[in-house]
């Protein structure tokens, strides 16, 4: 699985993470460094579809058996907290473009997905 999600190109990312494990917590059983790495390897479009996965994967409009996606995908909240932490520990290896598109990426999408998810562990 580690290596499907390193390794494939964005769409098909999308397609591991927002379809055949909508459900599935997966990537509380993965790797942030291997994620960190894709993030630094990847083209600015990449980027930009990678943020808009994930704000299809924690939708909040949807709901499982009462439970939104973010209650239901609640144990990836360490991965998502060890990836801003590591987005904002300056260690990224990227132009100062990339650099500050990664900076916003954790603001605007990475730290909300951990905050929803961290509150949901928590219910």
């Amino acid at each position: 699985m580690n290596e499907q999600f390193t390794n494939s190109d964005v769409k098909t990312l999308a397609k591991l993470l927002n379809k055949d494990n909508e459900y599935t917590p997966i990537l509380a059983k993965l790797s942030s460094d291997d994620f960190i790495g894709r993030l630094e390897k990847s083209t600015n479009k990449d980027l930009q579809l990678i943020s808009k996965m994930m704000s299809f994967r924690y939708r909040d409009n949807h709901t499982l058996n009462g439970q939104t996606f973010s209650q239901i995908l609640h144990e990836e909240h360490k991965f998502w907290e060890a990836v801003s932490e590591r987005l904002k520990s300056g260690q990224i290896k990227a132009t100062s473009l990339k650099s500050h598109l990664l900076e916003m990426f954790n603001e605007k999408k990475v730290i909300p997905i951990m905050k929803s998810l961290i509150k949901n562990a928590k219910t």
